[in-house]
């Protein structure tokens, strides 16, 4: 399986072209424009709707707003207190950090697999001296800290700490509604995250833009009903919808072929077609496309990530699939 998401991503860096955003500098020439009316170091407690506003109760004030954007990452106690999301959504822990003397070459992306880890290690070069290097995995229940530093003196034994950050990656796709009466909701908020990469910063620019321009064009209508609101979602859905649909897919077949022991049971390695197909236009190979719905019929998908061997209702279900593909 390890080998198969390593050519794929090998391939990704063959199909495309890439861009490395610096973050941290990103983040502050996005908020030059409102620096002024930031209002930071605020923490949210709730939002209580009232038939002319939104009253927002955070630990240091009470404010009123007409229209109000909900972006607080892969945190979902807003949108269950609001009715948008009925459960917490599916999350993990990515940690790393930029680190200098990483000592490989600054012109490539590279991924590590380890068959204990239902994720990977990376190192994101920056230049010749510095690189971003992570870790994130679904099945981890050990200190994700030391994993990643054992990780790093595996595969990267030289390099030294610049700064290190962790973080919160939502895997379980769209929340069940991103708008509602004077709210949308939009990136990892939303759920906006590639379930099978964690790729997640383009689907929060994406679904920002449009909350925004969607929330001025209300305020100017003078007109935040849930009715008004609802193209956001339709416009989100018709953008970046068949890409998260595609994520969610991708880390099913993941998490099948993680739990079940013998790979090719499941599915054949996809052809030279297939991995463009998945990479250019969210479009997995028909077998693996009829599997995975069957199995949703069936409700065969596995919820727990252990492994076992494979069921035969689950390798009857790829022979059928085979069949029409």
């Amino acid at each position: 399986m390890f080998l198969t998401i390593f050519l794929f991503l090998i391939i990704i860096k063959e199909l495309l072209n890439y861009l490395q955003v610096d973050k941290p500098r990103f983040e502050k020439w996005l908020a030059f424009p409102i620096k002024d009316k930031i209002n930071l170091r605020q923490y949210v407690l709730s939002i209580k709707k009232t038939n002319n506003c939104l009253i927002i109760y955070t630990d240091k004030s009470v404010f009123k707003t007409k229209l109000a954007i909900i972006a607080t990452g892969s945190v979902f106690r807003l949108q269950k207190q609001l009715g948008l999301c009925k459960h917490n959504k599916e999350t993990t822990l990515g940690y790393g950090g930029l680190y200098k003397n990483y000592k490989l070459n600054p012109d490539k992306f590279y991924y590590f697999f380890d068959n204990k880890y239902l994720g990977y290690f990376w190192v994101f070069p920056r230049n010749k001296e510095i690189a971003n290097i992570g870790f994130a995995a679904l099945n981890i229940n050990k200190d994700i800290k030391q994993v990643f530093n054992n990780l790093l003196k595996k595969y990267i034994p030289k390099a030294k700490p610049i700064f290190n950050y962790g973080g919160i990656i939502n895997y379980s796709g769209p929340i069940k509604r991103t708008y509602t009466n004077r709210i949308l909701v939009c990136g990892g908020a939303a759920g906006f995250v590639h379930a099978g990469t964690g790729e997640g910063i383009i689907y929060a620019l994406t679904s920002g833009t449009i909350a925004g321009k969607i929330a001025q064009k209300a305020l100017e209508k003078n007109n935040t009903s849930a009715k008004f609101l609802r193209f956001y979602e339709k416009k989100w859905k018709r953008l970046i919808g068949k890409e998260l649909k595609f994520g969610l897919e991708f880390y099913q077949i993941l998490r099948l072929t993680y739990k079940y022991s013998k790979y090719e049971r499941l599915f054949t390695k996809p052809t030279q077609r297939d991995l463009i197909n998945m990479v250019k236009y969210s479009k997995l190979p028909a077998r693996a496309n009829i599997s995975i719905n069957l199995l949703k019929v069936l409700g065969l998908l596995p919820k727990e990530i252990t492994k076992r061997p494979t069921p035969k209702s689950i390798r009857m279900v790829y022979k059928l699939s085979k069949l029409f593909s």
